[in-house]
This record gives structure tokens, C-alpha cells and sequence, in this order.
């Protein structure tokens, strides 16, 4: 596993806290991790997304010629 090391203003790191305080995390890692994980899970769909739209716009432009 690789380690990476961030900079986080006092606001993120403050509700990061909070949130694990309550028990919803068992560390900051945990909930960094988890969050990482869900955003590159978001853009991986947008990415798929976006190209079969592209895919569809070029087959219709290409059914009309």
C-alpha cells in the first residue's frame, strides 16, 4: 500500500474529525480512503458515460449521411 501525505484546511480537517468522532470512521484514513475511493468511483462512471454519448452522437451523425 502507498502512503500519501495531504494538506487540509482547518475546516475539512474539523468535520473529518467530527465525523469520525461519531463513530461513522476509525480514523481520518478510513474515511480519506472510503471518500477517494467513491469520487474515483463517480468519475470512472462519468468517463464510461461520456464516451457512450459520444459513441451514440457519432453512430446518429453517421446514420444520417
Amino acid at each position: 500500500m502507498n502512503s500519501v501525505t495531504i494538506e487540509l484546511s482547518d475546516d475539512l480537517a474539523n468535520e473529518i474529525d467530527r465525523v469520525v468522532d461519531a463513530g461513522e470512521f476509525r480514523a481520518r484514513e478510513d474515511l480519506i480512503h472510503r471518500a477517494t475511493q467513491e469520487f474515483l468511483g463517480v468519475r470512472r462512471r462519468q468517463l464510461l458515460e461520456r464516451q457512450q454519448l459520444d459513441e451514440i452522437e457519432w453512430a446518429l451523425s453517421a446514420a444520417e449521411q
